[in-house]
């Protein structure tokens, strides 16, 4: 008796712990172990200026590599469209201008005031190694509300951390 009792709770704890599992659709985050690692994490180091816990769903994050010196941007653009498919909201890859161009950044008299549904981040390396990414990032909402830094990523441990920020920017 008493080792059908044991089987049912043992069973009835397997059904509930893998219901719980099965209740959290946080996937986790996957890391390539390369520099893609580095900006990911510079990335949500920004967002979270202005997202202390998660970006609203429906916001549109869009990211300008233009001047990165990136080399595994497939890897990159994987974690950044899954980072925006955890909390529903929209990745786009492209800058300043193109962003305007398709009306995602609003202008008055030609001049640019707003992202009114989402953020663009932007890099400018300075300099790309195996060891040590050196970018000036910002992420930028509107003429009035944009932060940015300059960041240091190293390899730590077989691991990209970033330096602590001690400078930042807000316009």
């Amino acid at each position: 008796m008493k080792s059908k009792i044991l089987a049912v709770l043992i069973v009835s704890c397997v059904l509930f712990c893998s219901s719980a599992c099965a209740k959290n659709n946080m996937p986790e985050e996957n890391f390539t172990g390369t520099s893609a690692d580095a900006y990911y994490a510079i990335f949500k180091h920004l967002v979270s200026w202005y997202c202390p816990d998660k970006p609203h769903e429906g916001t549109i994050l869009a990211v300008d590599l233009s001047d990165a010196i990136i080399s595994d941007t497939d890897s990159l653009l994987t974690m950044l469209q899954d980072y925006c498919n955890r909390y529903h909201c929209t990745f786009l890859l492209d800058n300043f201008d193109g962003l305007i161009e398709k009306g995602y950044i609003k202008t008055l008299e030609g001049s640019p005031t707003g992202f009114e549904e989402g953020f663009l981040i932007v890099f400018n390396d300075t300099e790309l190694n195996d060891t040590t990414l050196l970018t000036s990032a910002y992420i930028w909402k509107g003429n009035l509300a944009a932060r940015g830094a300059d960041f240091t990523a190293k390899i730590r441990h077989n691991v990209w951390e970033l330096d602590p920020v001690d400078r930042f920017w807000v316009s």
